[in-house]
């Protein structure tokens, strides 16, 4: 990626995948900040703030990813990105908040065609939100830290 990055200096996506690769590696300095030049380049790619909102929602800054989690569901209004605007929001303790993105994300989910869509991400999902609505935090730090971005193969992605 590095190598990408020296041949296409303004590939938003080279640098997407680098931060992806950094985040496997739990080097989150270098993730976040090839997440934001990601997100510089590529400012209307929704996948983008989604993903800078995620890693800094999990690597202790849910307040700061918080812009770009709207930004990405403001793109996206059918569901694809309330789901970590949910988490985002759910780490800051707000839970009603995080209920309603995570009930949006969910009919999202159910509206999928795909059969791997609904079960990788509907079960999960509906126990958070169960758990926020007992008033339970379902966020643990061992939980938080295995939400981080990763990396997929192209297509892959079940949604």
């Amino acid at each position: 990626m590095s190598r990408a990055i020296e041949l296409s200096p303004d590939s938003p996506t080279a640098y997407f995948n680098r931060g992806l690769v950094h985040s496997e590696l739990r080097d989150w300095r270098a993730s976040l900040s090839d997440l934001r030049r990601a997100q510089e380049l590529g400012p209307d790619e929704p996948v983008y703030a989604s993903t800078l909102c995620l890693q800094m929602a999990v690597t202790g800054n849910p307040e700061g990813g918080l812009p770009y989690c709207d930004r990405a569901a403001a793109a996206g209004p059918e569901g694809r990105a309330r789901d970590v605007r949910g988490l985002a929001l759910a780490l800051l303790g707000r839970a009603e908040d995080a209920v309603a993105d995570f009930e949006a994300f969910l009919a999202w989910v159910e509206a999928s065609p795909n059969d791997e869509c609904r079960s990788r991400y509907g079960s999960t999902t509906r126990s958070w939100t169960e758990a926020l609505k007992r008033g339970e935090d379902p966020f643990d730090p061992a939980a938080v830290e295995e939400l981080r971005a990763r990396p997929a193969l192209p297509g892959t992605a079940p949604c």
